[in-house]
């Protein structure tokens, strides 16, 4: 069978029947994680999470080689990876309420540009942890560790700054509100218990949170901390945003390296209230964490296969085009831009996002694209105090003029 019919096939199952007809396998308990009762949550692996598992582990983890081809090209993998941050780091704020075009957003991003606002400002932010988080994959979580990937996230997009790196009083009252219904989702544990379980959310995520002998999936793992922390809902604000975060570190602390290259968060987006509905059923369902392992496995398959998708739109159209953008002609870098610029009308370049995209210096990506407009092909124009190029507007006809045809 196709891997593509095997992620369908998952895909068909409700999360309500899912767990209806996995009652009868056993029920493996998170001896560190209990409800605000002190009533420890459980989950189960039917088949269908075994399989949705085999499929992460098959596509997103090793050390030697990638499962996809496509990313052989080290020019390919920093290009991809790069728009793949980006996009991750606009879906994780939209999901939080910011309001910004992803054209807009990934120039920002790409070219180094001051945020604006604040909703601009959590982009920024976001990005920046996880690359930040990719360079600590290797460190135990410690609170502090904890407090900093917090504050990361919330410098300057936060209403009080005072609240950046600190952890909620037991003063302050939160609680998780639905707007729409205008009521409480979720009351988190107290913040007089915070220290022990963050303490234990801490232990748990540097694997020494089971019996001896007892071994926990690593996604499963990264799926229960997301849970945690957002459970525990440890700050004044970022909760949702820290939590995605926790998980991601949790996917590359144990070599899931091709995590980067997926934007979960896009998945999340399109559907906010599955998300909700997944903390809320695991609470009201005698703290069975399988439905939220569901939803969180689903949404890793979907976005798996949005990148797979997304890998073979970039082949055929490097394909379609490789005998018109002569590759002896061009290197890899100025393809690739040949290549966006005919793909998207009114696409921008800058030796900023050029340079960071490519992962080549500011020196190198000005040779780029200064070659790219002395044959005709860019236009470079001011705006402000940058200077940016666009496509000419008859860059086909240049295209095959150069080509001689």
């Amino acid at each position: 069978m196709c891997q593509s019919c095997e992620f369908g096939r998952a895909n068909k199952r409700t999360i309500l029947n899912f767990v209806k007809f996995s009652r009868a396998g056993p029920a493996f308990k998170i001896g560190l994680l209990t409800d605000v009762h002190g009533r420890p949550f459980t989950f189960r692996l039917p088949g269908s999470v075994l399989e949705l598992l085999h499929l992460i582990d098959t596509n997103l983890g090793g050390s030697v080689q990638s499962p996809w081809p496509e990313l052989e090209s080290e020019a390919d993998q920093q290009r991809y990876l790069i728009s793949s941050l980006c996009e991750e780091a606009i879906a994780s704020s939209e999901i939080e309420g910011a309001v910004v075009t992803r054209k807009e957003a990934k120039e920002m991003l790409l070219q180094n540009r001051k945020p604006k606002d604040r909703d601009q400002q959590m982009i920024v932010n976001n990005f920046r942890t996880i690359q930040m988080l990719n360079g600590r994959k290797n460190e135990k979580m410690t609170v502090e560790l904890l407090q900093e990937i917090q504050r990361e996230l919330t410098e300057n997009a936060i209403d009080d700054p005072r609240d950046c790196g600190r952890f909620r009083r037991s003063d302050e009252s939160i609680k998780v509100w639905d707007e729409e219904d205008q009521q409480a989702l979720h009351i988190p544990p107290p913040a007089e218990k915070l220290a022990e379980r963050l303490r234990c959310l801490c232990q748990f995520a540097n694997n020494n949170g089971t019996k001896q002998g007892e071994f926990i999936h690593p996604v499963v793992r990264a799926i229960v901390l997301h849970f945690w922390l957002a459970y525990d809902h440890p700050f004044v604000d970022g909760n949702g945003r820290t939590a995605r975060a926790l998980f991601y570190w949790s996917m590359l602390r144990n070599r899931y390296w091709l995590v980067e290259y997926l934007t979960i968060s896009s998945i999340i987006r399109q559907h906010p209230k599955k998300y909700a509905r997944a903390y809320l059923d695991t609470e009201q369902d005698e703290n069975d964490l399988t439905y939220f392992l569901f939803y969180h496995l689903t949404t890793i398959e979907q976005s798996i296969r949005a990148f797979q998708k997304y890998l073979a739109k970039k082949v055929e159209e490097k394909k379609r085009l490789s005998r018109t953008l002569l590759p002896a002609m061009f290197n890899e870098r100025q393809q690739a831009v040949l290549v966006e610029a005919q793909r998207e009308v009114g696409a921008t370049f800058s030796y900023e996002s050029h340079a960071r995209l490519c992962k080549v210096t500011p020196q190198t990506a000005r040779a780029d694209l200064l070659e790219l407009e002395k044959l005709g092909l860019l236009v470079g124009n001011r705006k402000g105090r940058r200077f940016n190029f666009v496509a000419a507007s008859d860059l086909a006809s240049r295209l095959r003029k150069i080509a001689g045809r």
